[in-house]
């Protein structure tokens, strides 16, 4: 099915292993799918309400995001495929190339990911948006919730993405 999206996540949830024994972190997963979720009980404890506004802002926030990771998977394409050697001399050692193309797969894999959570978060709050103009979410602050668990969690991957493009960027300009 052309829609799949069940590789992308499995990828993206493989990229979340323990360097030192290559096996899935349960740190790393409860870092960026539990933690998200203790936001649950200060919104419900204290019956936090987003208005409409918030959720105007959420629509293009998160469609200016799916732009953007977009355009940058295109870059990292144009790195993964760029040529490592000068009149025919390797420029990188093939264990630093494939630790090197190992990392930009990862990298774009969490991008896909996250543009994947952009897309379903965009129709989510255009969902909300929606309804919260009919008045017929006004009164229930598991949408909150939900609202909080996807931003946490987006800005939890991208601070990941974050790092290990920095860690990338690092080891080629030390290799130059």
């Amino acid at each position: 099915m052309k829609i799949n999206i069940s590789p992308i996540i499995k990828n993206h949830i493989n990229t979340l292993y323990d360097a030192k024994n290559n096996k899935i972190s349960i740190v790393d997963v409860l870092t960026f799918y539990v933690l998200p979720g203790v936001l649950f009980y200060p919104i419900y404890k204290n019956n936090i309400l987003l208005d409409k506004d918030f959720y105007n802002v959420s629509i293009t926030f998160f469609g200016i995001f799916i732009a953007l990771l977009l355009n940058i998977e295109v870059a990292i394409f144009g790195i993964f495929t760029r040529k490592w050697s000068i009149e025919g001399k390797e420029i990188i050692k093939k264990d630093k190339f494939d630790e090197r193309n190992k990392i930009i797969k990862e990298v774009d894999s969490n991008i896909s990911y996250l543009t994947i959570l952009c897309i379903f978060s965009l129709f989510y709050f255009i969902f909300v948006y929606c309804c919260v103009g009919g008045n017929v979410f006004n009164n229930i602050c598991y949408i909150s919730m939900v609202s909080a668990y996807l931003y946490l969690h987006f800005g939890l991957t991208l601070l990941m993405v974050v790092k290990r493009s920095h860690a990338l960027f690092q080891r080629e300009y030390n290799e130059k």
